[in-house]
């Protein structure tokens, strides 16, 4: 089935709890090499605290809609470490919705609002062989580096702004 939505087709806004069980839904509807690629293990069955955990450990969380019919097409989080120099950030887009640059919409929103939160730098773990994250990090202008400790697993970086000293 061919997917002809615009960018005006999508909206972007904060997920909280009472999205559990669509973000649960939507998590479980991607296929296993993307859900690996998403949480750098093999899940079959995502469990509700799963979803709670993402949402409770974010500065902020959000999801991508289809205006349409109201379905999960996207999510990105993020977590700005103690110290606020630092934001950690993961996403997803439906198999569907790749490639129409809804990943870049959410990684730019994403950078927006680690920059307002204080951030100088956000980065990302993916998995070494996640190729459509790479590219789009790539894209966005990103460092790829090995992510420290994990030889299985590569990091995107970026610098927002310079280190206070």
């Amino acid at each position: 089935m061919q997917n002809d939505a615009t960018h005006s087709d999508i909206h972007i806004r904060n997920a909280d709890r009472r999205d559990v069980p669509r973000l649960k839904a939507y998590f479980e509807g991607l296929s296993e090499l993307a859900r690996r690629n998403r949480f750098h293990v093999p899940i079959k069955t995502i469990r509700d605290e799963l979803v709670e955990l993402m949402l409770s450990r974010s500065r902020c969380a959000m999801i991508a809609e289809d205006r349409r019919n109201h379905a999960i097409v996207g999510e990105a989080v993020m977590a700005v470490e103690s110290e606020g120099e630092k934001a950690e950030t993961g996403l997803s887009v439906a198999e569907g919705w790749r490639g129409k640059g809804l990943g870049d919409k959410l990684l730019r929103e994403l950078e927006k609002r680690a920059k307002a939160a204080g951030a100088r730098v956000i980065y990302g773990d993916m998995l070494g062989g996640n190729a459509l994250m790479k590219k789009l990090a790539q894209r966005r202008s990103y460092e790829i580096v090995r992510t420290p400790g994990d030889w299985s697993l590569s990091r995107f970086r970026k610098k927002l702004a310079e280190w206070r000293g």
